[in-house]
């Protein structure tokens, strides 16, 4: 894999690094000083600085966030039980933030995103159509948007969350309420 910056001001893009045997990554997350991607089940992250790369995650979907509070990534849940929605601080130490329900995450698709705010991590479920709120001091799971169309990639803003789904994006409040389609795609 080559990791490019690409400029802004149009120029060139710069390359930050070369890291064989690692493959195309797919998930990408870039936040403050380093580039964070998953492949062949781990997240690995990309100092911006040193150029140096290491694997932070192991043994993790691909569905991942990273914030001042530390990396968020899905571990499947032992013998086909449940999957847990994992924190990981800067020196390596993982934890448990909760437990999905035991539908969740099933299938070839499963989870496609997580979103994380100070408060709350909103994970992407294809196979039960479904957004989760997991609040992240308590752990509680529970459903912010259910029977949608395969949702897909979601961002916060202040008041909402905005999901991009199969056929549309979508705004929901935070707190739960009423889906509102901002526009269709396709």
């Amino acid at each position: 894999s080559t990791l490019k910056r690409v400029r802004r001001d149009g120029e060139a893009p710069e390359v930050v690094g070369h890291y064989p045997g690692l493959g195309p990554p797919t998930s990408f997350v870039v936040f403050k000083d380093g580039a964070y991607f998953w492949r062949k089940r781990s997240i690995h992250r990309v100092d911006l600085g040193t150029r140096e790369a290491a694997k932070v995650a192991d043994d993790v979907e691909r569905a991942f966030a990273v914030s001042e509070q530390g990396l968020f990534a899905l571990r499947p849940g032992d013998s086909g039980g449940p999957a847990r929605l994992l924190r990981t601080s800067g020196d390596g130490a993982s934890g448990t933030v909760a437990v999905l329900p035991e539908a969740a995450g099933r299938g070839e698709y499963g989870f496609r995103h997580v979103t994380v705010d100070d408060t709350y991590a909103f994970v992407s479920d294809w196979a039960s159509r479904c957004i989760y709120r997991v609040a992240l001091a308590s752990g509680s799971v529970e459903p912010l948007v259910e029977n949608t169309a395969f949702p897909l990639r979601s961002a916060i803003d202040r008041d909402r969350v905005v999901f991009q789904a199969a056929n549309g994006v979508y705004g929901v409040p935070r707190g739960g309420g009423k889906v509102e389609r901002i526009s269709e795609i396709g």
